[in-house]
């Protein structure tokens, strides 16, 4: 969207409709919408459409993945607010923004852990060993292995390798995480990763992992703490469970940071993604997208009991920046959102997604978190320190 002053900025529009004629002629398409007020620039109107016509884009003035002149006198002003919302990009007013270089992204990388033995014990089977009732996977192709955890109302598709995706009521129209069409990877919107040492870990990236009708594990080490990571779904509710416990095998406390991951989605796609709304209340991070008419509803993440900070820049934290500095704080204080069911917000669902991790002994340890996509804990792992536990989704 281009939004004009008093005035036709002929520079700026220009080089928008000659950017909009080269994509068509790459058949990639897409609305311009050209807003202008005609109380303000009564010859407005006139020299935009010399312009377009001058850009050769009068065939589709008007037209779906054409040119739109949107007069902002014709509209209410909440119309003009919702095109602002739904606009995937508003021209600066000032051309010289063009010019100032992109910051630099580089992000952190995410190491595999190393996973334990496959059991002794089993019928070996084609891709891994059936042991009773669990099923350990050891891979012998690129292609992971899935496993489903559901009940009728709620669910997740994890891998071998990944966290995979969650859905609430229908899994295509309402996907809480990205799912993708790709059977030769995994679903990597959802991830826990831990910190130590300076070096970033995926605790599911190269562990032993091992599906049971109920429930799937995942365990290894890195840096000489052995862990074990359970992920559920209970027969009712709408919640995924994570359990984590971490021991050191070394006898020497360690600085550890464990971060959840994710990507919301709350709709069909991540196209939708832009219009999510977030509130922090202090414990728990309350995502909707107003745009989800299909399964109205709102999805909670939460780690604990203590006060939790949060960040909704995503790739900051991506980059490895897990500075205080960059932690936003709720002036208000939140009620616990577990232990309970899943509760009703108004007449929209509630899908439960909390990480509560459970205390530690000495020395006692702090609790933050990150917002829109992250929740982050960190403290102090000796080797008499009891499991952590929690939830998320």
């Amino acid at each position: 969207m281009v939004e004009t002053g008093d005035a036709p900025d002929p520079q700026r529009l220009e080089a928008y409709l000659r950017l909009h004629a080269m994509l068509r002629l790459c058949l990639l398409r897409f609305d311009l919408a050209l807003l202008f007020d005609s109380r303000k620039s009564p010859l407005a109107a006139g020299e935009i459409l010399e312009m377009v016509q001058a850009s050769g884009g009068m065939e589709v003035l008007g037209a779906r993945g054409g040119i739109h002149l949107v007069d902002s006198q014709n509209y209410p002003p909440e119309n003009i607010l919702l095109l602002k919302a739904a606009a995937r990009h508003i021209s600066p007013k000032s051309m010289v923004l063009f010019s100032h270089p992109a910051g630099s992204y580089r992000p952190m990388e995410i190491l595999p852990v190393q996973g334990d033995l496959l059991p002794s014990q089993g019928v070996k089977t084609s891709g891994g060993i059936l042991a009773g009732d669990r099923f350990y996977v050891d891979r012998s192709s690129p292609l992971p292995y899935s496993h489903i955890l559901a009940n009728p109302a709620f669910g997740t598709l994890v891998s071998d390798g990944e966290l995979g995706f969650t859905w609430a009521v229908n899994a295509r129209e309402n996907k809480l995480t990205p799912w993708k069409n790709d059977f030769a990877s995994g679903n990597n919107g959802e991830k826990l990763l831990c910190r130590v040492d300076g070096r970033c870990f995926s605790l599911t990236r190269g562990a032993l992992a091992s599906f049971a009708p109920g429930d799937a594990r995942y365990e290894g080490e890195f840096c000489g703490i052995r862990f074990r990571l359970t992920v559920t779904v209970p027969k009712k509710g709408s919640v995924k469970r994570m359990h984590l416990s971490l021991t050191s095998g070394q006898g020497v406390p360690k600085q550890v940071e464990v971060a959840y991951y994710t990507e919301p989605v709350l709709g069909p796609g991540r196209e939708y993604a832009r219009f999510l709304k977030t509130r922090f209340t202090g414990r728990e991070l309350i995502l909707e997208n107003p745009y989800q008419t299909a399964v109205p509803g709102v999805v909670v993440l939460s780690c604990g009991r203590r006060e939790l900070t949060a960040t909704c820049d995503r790739a900051a934290f991506l980059c490895g920046s897990w500075e205080p500095a960059l932690w936003l704080r709720s002036a208000t204080p939140a009620q616990p959102l577990w232990p309970g069911p899943p509760s009703s917000l108004g007449r929209k669902r509630r899908w439960n997604s909390a990480w509560p991790l459970g205390q530690r002994r000495r020395p006692p340890s702090t609790c933050r978190g990150w917002t829109s996509p992250q929740i982050r804990r960190t403290g102090i792992l000796s080797q008499s320190a009891p499991p952590m536990k929690g939830l998320t989704a």
